[in-house]
């Protein structure tokens, strides 16, 4: 590891440090206000990341990717499917 990889490391932790401290401060002086924007902001995306966990294939790729799991190449179906590049 090079002198500017630990720098970066270093500098990068030395941020995320400081931003828990405000953080931490931010709510140690309002903790009211800090918890009821936590559950707005939660309630408000709470739907959003339902319907992008629970979305369901469409029955015809359904069937397709649980072929594709029976021969033993699930993996590569779903990398197709979500457009990423081949494994290797």
């Amino acid at each position: 590891m090079s002198s500017v990889e630990i720098i970066a490391i270093v500098v990068t932790l030395a941020a995320a440090f400081v931003g828990v401290a405000a953080l931490v401060f931010l709510v140690g002086q309002r903790p009211a206000f800090w918890v009821g924007m936590a559950i707005a902001v939660f309630q408000r995306a709470w739907p959003v990341i339902l319907g992008f966990v629970m979305r369901r294939m469409p029955p015809e790729e359904e069937a397709a990717w649980r072929e594709a799991e029976r021969q033993g190449q699930g993996d590569e179906f779903m990398r197709r499917r979500r457009g990423a590049p081949p494994k290797g």
